[in-house]
């Protein structure tokens, strides 16, 4: 259901870009967590690669510097770092709790899976922007959904959905082969 609705509203590239679940069993296995059966999907359809030029979706099976399982632990382990010696209120890594990153944005933006519970699609968007961050309430499909739409949160993620002649402006995906 999510993903025929993203794909009515943001349309996919001509092919899929994987379905090797293989692919994800191992990052799990890797993070010993499950992750989103909703982001998973998206990221196979979709491929790495941007939504509007703006938010930036990676893959396991893409080449270095779109690969996600290369970005989560290098950004977790970063973060996971720093943070404490800011007094940030985050805690990075993959515990109940922990905040898991899955991407960002060409603003500098942060996003995050906060580990909650059981389903890993119910687990919130953390937006994180320099010292402050934004707890969205929405796991990924109804998060990006949302974002589709045209809606957004305290003005991080609001579409440009303005008329060009007339029409408004779709959003779009931009694949980025590695």
């Amino acid at each position: 259901m999510f993903l025929d609705e993203a794909v009515s509203l943001l349309p996919p590239p001509d092919e899929p870009f994987s379905s090797d679940g293989g692919a994800w069993r191992d990052l799990e296995s890797a993070l010993r967590v499950r992750l989103p059966g909703s982001f998973k999907a998206f990221a196979d359809r979709y491929g790495p690669g941007m939504v509007d030029d703006h938010i930036r979706i990676y893959h396991p099976l893409a080449g270095r510097f779109w690969n996600l399982g290369e970005e989560m632990r290098e950004r977790t382990d970063a973060y996971a770092t720093i943070w404490p010696q800011l007094e940030f209120p985050l805690t990075a890594g993959t515990a109940v709790g922990d905040v898991l990153y899955w991407g960002d944005t060409d603003h500098g933006i942060v996003l995050f899976f906060r580990i909650d519970g059981d389903d890993p699609d119910a687990w919130p968007i953390i937006e994180q922007a320099d010292d402050s961050y934004e707890d969205s309430e929405l796991g990924f499909g109804d998060w990006l959904l949302r974002y589709l739409r045209g809606g957004g949160s305290r003005g991080h993620f609001v579409r440009n959905v303005h008329a060009v002649d007339g029409e408004p402006v779709r959003p779009r995906f931009r694949r980025i082969v590695s």
